[in-house]
């Protein structure tokens, strides 16, 4: 992304790094809260997501790698990222209900 500069890499490398580490942290707190006699099953669920995101992003982005090139890799990471923010926001501003954080695993007991 900047070339031969190592100081601006390092920099986005750690500004990435801040922007997603709290991501398990965070999901683990409002399982916790949430759903407190669940909080096993919703662990094996975030495993589970991550791992079968980080699949499908390697089988699609070497499928577009062959095809496009890296131009491809980028534009189609744009595209997602930007489908992916309007998608949540349009999800999070219909649904303005205390509601929408309850965790959709239902107690068996």
């Amino acid at each position: 992304m900047f070339g031969s500069q190592i100081i601006p890499t390092i920099g986005f490398i750690f500004l990435l790094g801040a922007a997603f580490a709290p991501i398990p942290i965070a999901w683990s707190t409002w399982t916790a809260s949430s759903a407190p006699d669940n909080t096993e099953t919703a662990g094996g669920l975030f495993v589970a997501a991550v791992q079968l995101s980080a699949a499908m992003g390697a089988v699609g982005g070497g499928l577009i790698f062959d095809t496009n090139g890296s131009n491809g890799v980028y534009a189609l990471s744009a595209v997602s990222w930007v489908g992916s923010a309007l998608l949540a926001f349009t999800l999070f501003r219909s649904n303005s209900n205390s509601e929408r954080l309850k965790f959709p695993i239902r107690r068996t007991t």
